[in-house]
């Protein structure tokens, strides 16, 4: 899968609280990460335990989270998904990633993406509070035919900015059924962004309690 890295250095601020969400017989936590780096600013509903640190080496600065979000599958593997902020506008960044906006519909663009059949690509468009994008998924095809896995890129955009990221491994191609797409999905159509781009210090907040 194509993918371009390109993020510029800056101060990187990144907190996290924890609350509990009460339902009929279970608790189950939920994180409000609020995450602002390099002119992106945004909120992630986590409700899987996940950890997110804020980090810079040299020009390009990165969000990366992880968490178990299967950690009983037969096969477990955990859940990397790094975050960057384009900076080179909304045409360029999803062309980075081999996709392109046709009459309203996420496709392919061939010109800068050919995928091998064996990769089975497929593209999930995706859609948030106020924002709007599209992710794309391909099976890796070298290597021991055990570890292979399936990837996935995204980029998303609203409120003047555009955020995209990766992940290595969100399923072993022998274990499909163990497939966390479903999960990265919910994560990212949790997002929202927040409407001011500086890097200014944020206080946590609680959010409100709510049955779940």
């Amino acid at each position: 899968m194509m993918r371009i890295l390109r993020v510029l250095a800056s101060v990187c601020l990144c907190w996290a609280t924890t609350v509990a969400y009460a339902g009929a017989s279970v608790v189950r936590p939920l994180t409000i990460h609020e995450v602002a780096f390099d002119g992106c600013h945004f909120n992630l509903r986590d409700a899987y335990n996940g950890k997110i640190k804020v980090s810079t080496d040299g020009s390009s600065s990165v969000a990366n989270y992880h968490a178990e979000i299967n950690p009983k599958a037969r096969h477990p593997f955990g859940t990397w998904i790094q975050f960057y902020c384009e900076k080179e506008g909304i045409e360029k960044a999803f062309k980075s990633m081999g996709m392109k906006n046709v009459d309203s519909r996420w496709v392919l663009d061939k010109e800068s993406y050919s995928p091998l059949p064996e990769e089975h690509v497929a593209i999930y468009p995706l859609r948030g509070n106020s924002w709007s994008g599209a992710g794309l998924s391909g099976d890796q095809t070298t290597g021991d035919e055990d570890q292979r896995m399936r990837s996935f890129g995204f980029c998303i955009s609203g409120a003047k900015q555009v955020l995209c990221g990766s992940i290595q491994q969100v399923m072993f191609l022998t274990s499909p059924k163990e497939s966390t797409i479903p999960q990265v999905i919910q994560l990212l159509q949790s997002i929202e962004f927040i409407d001011d781009t500086s890097n200014a210090p944020v206080e946590e907040y609680k959010a409100p309690m709510a049955n779940h």
